[in-house]
This record gives structure tokens, sequence and C-alpha cells, in this order.
């Protein structure tokens, strides 16, 4: 009866497709919370708020590929930019680049919050990205930094070193993740906000 209900409340100003993939979806927190012994159905649904957090990782990707797989790459390629100077704008460029993704990752944390409440489950993919971006900015750049140093110094030889390809790879993770998150929206197979009482 709950599911029926449910069922037709979100099926109405939406396309069959998406509203069959909600209705799948509230249909299991009914029965996850019938099998927990739970009496609370689920609430408002908060739709916008699922399509907002996919917007958001899509732009995201879209300054990681910008970033790193365009602008990046692109300064070795002006004939007047001596490596050091190529290199010392990079490190610049990354830095602020984390502020940004500082910024990003919390509003990420933010939107969550506002859906979901404090239901620890639905932040798996936050929490990746969390762990992703202090991995990167905390252990691998500052690595990189002082090979970067050392190339402007004079003491080092090649360009690049074996951790500049480890945060290479760290990139191609969060872009991908972040594409796909933006895609697939896994946040709207939750897109009823939990019972806070």
């Amino acid at each position: 009866m709950l599911s029926k209900l449910f069922g037709k409340y979100l099926i109405s100003g939406s396309n069959a497709r998406a509203s069959a993939y909600n209705v799948y979806y509230v249909n299991y927190e009914i029965y996850l919370a019938r099998a927990l012994g739970v009496g609370t159905a689920p609430q408002r649904p908060y739709p916008l708020l699922s399509l907002s957090m996919a917007k958001l990782f899509l732009i995201w990707a879209g300054l990681v590929f910008g970033v790193s797989f365009l602008a990046t790459p692109a300064k070795f390629l002006a004939p007047d930019l001596d490596l050091s100077t190529a290199l010392q704008v990079g490190r610049v460029t990354f830095r602020v680049f984390s502020y940004v993704e500082a910024f990003l990752i919390v509003l990420t944390v933010g939107l969550a919050w506002k859906q979901f409440g404090s239901t620890l489950r639905h932040y798996l993919w936050p929490f990746v990205l969390t762990i992703l971006l202090l991995v990167q900015y905390f252990v691998v750049l500052p690595i990189v930094a002082q090979h970067t140093d050392a190339v402007t110094a004079g003491d080092a030889v090649s360009s690049s070193s074996a951790m500049h390809q480890v945060y290479v790879v760290f990139e191609v993770i969060k872009a991908g993740l972040l594409l796909w998150l933006g895609i697939q929206n896994p946040f709207a197979a939750y897109n009823v906000k939990p019972n806070r009482a």
C-alpha cells in the first residue's frame, strides 16, 4: 500500500524512466524499514538536491580536465617559457586548485547533509573523494614539489619523477569518479530525506 502511494507521488511530474527508478528505491527503503522493524516511512523526496550534486560533480570533473589535462601540459609547449618557470607556474596552479577542490568537497558534504541528514551510508562517495584529495595534496604533492625544487635548482636531470606519474594516476581516478558520479548520479537512489526525529 505504501509502495503504491509513494510510487504515485513520485511519478507525478517526472518522466517514466526516472519515476520507475525512484519508485524502485523508495520501495527498497520501505522494505528495509520493515525488515529492521522501523515504523517510519520515507518522507518528502528531494530530487533537486541530488540533481544539484550531479551537476556539481560534472563541473568539478570539467575543472580537473581543464587544469590537469589541458592547461598543465599546454604550458610546456610554449617556446619562450623555460622549464623552471613552467614548473613554478604549475606549482602555483595546483596550489590554487587545491583550495578550489577543498571548497568543492565541503560543498558536496553540505549538499549531502541537506539531503540525507546524519545517515552515514550516504556519505560513501564524498568520503572516497575526501580521502583521494587528502592523499593527493598531503602525501603525493609535497614529494612532487621537492622534485620540482630540485629541477629548478639544477640538481635533477629529469623534469618528471615517479611521483609525478602517481599524481597523474590520482587525477585520472578522480576525474573518472567525478564523471561517473555526475552521469550515473547514485545519490538519486536515496532521493528521500530521512526522518530526523
